[in-house]
């Protein structure tokens, strides 16, 4: 199954605001993203499901 992540503007928004404090924030974003395509259950359920 293929998965596509698309960001909200709100969330391009402040990641643009975050962006002066946090110099590296798009590589990290990046790398989640990338990590995220490979292996879309990564990371630890919130939920009963």
């Amino acid at each position: 199954m293929t998965y596509k992540i698309i960001p909200t503007d709100v969330f391009l928004k402040d990641v643009k605001s975050l962006k002066k404090k946090y110099r590296n924030i798009i590589d990290d974003i990046d790398d989640l993203a990338e990590n995220l395509e490979q292996n879309p259950t990564t990371g630890k359920a919130l939920g009963r499901n």
